[in-house]
């Protein structure tokens, strides 16, 4: 089995929430947060610790939106609505998790 077919195994299908906006796994190190036509890029990556299995949310990677490109910075309230959206994505997935 290939790095990006475990992977897959283990970041299984988009997480939609009521809104219509979803997360999935976008690679290795990243994940994708849509909503309408705005997306934004998530850093998620491991926490690299033998004795820790967890991933790491980069919250400091939400600041504007990826696409369309030229959109204002995001306000504080949809910054931390996008942070709990994660973290209900990796409570769905049950994927322990640290933010930063």
């Amino acid at each position: 089995m290939s790095i990006y077919e475990s992977i897959n195994k283990y970041f299984k299908g988009r997480v939609t929430f009521d809104d219509g906006s979803y997360i999935e796994h976008l690679d290795r190190d990243s994940l994708i947060f849509v909503e309408n036509d705005h997306e934004i890029i998530i850093g998620f990556d491991d926490q690299g610790s033998l004795f820790n299995s967890g991933r790491i949310i980069l919250a400091s990677d939400i600041k504007e939106w990826s696409k369309p490109t030229g959109e204002k910075s995001l306000s504080e309230e949809k910054k931390e609505e996008i942070v709990n959206k994660m973290i209900a994505y990796c409570d769905h997935h049950k994927i322990k998790y640290e933010i930063q």
